[in-house]
């Protein structure tokens, strides 16, 4: 399912992301959940957090409400989390989780 390109890129059909270094231990993770016809979808971040060398990130996606209505536009939902973590940031591998 998850296709992993190195220690710092990953990519699958709808959900990449992007993983900045702000210094030892602070970083910047935002998820990208691609091209959507409207505003009406949302991806957020839930989680970040370091367990033996791996960073794992639990996002959340919403979807238009059927009855809603919404700017026909081309949109691009994304989400960021800035922090800092406990251990290191030098993960051997990044996880994205659905919630």
């Amino acid at each position: 399912m998850y296709r992993y390109l190195d220690k710092r890129e990953y990519e699958n059909p709808e959900v990449t992301y992007q993983l900045s270094k702000l210094s030892d231990n602070k970083v910047k993770v935002t998820v990208f959940w691609g091209e959507k016809p409207n505003s009406g979808y949302r991806i957020r971040i839930k989680e970040v957090r370091m367990n033996n060398g791996e960073l794992k990130v639990l996002y959340s996606k919403s979807y238009p409400d059927e009855d809603g209505i919404y700017k026909q536009a081309i949109t691009y939902p994304s989400d960021s989390w800035e922090g800092e973590l406990e251990a290191s940031m030098d993960a051997d591998r990044v996880t994205l989780l659905s919630e």
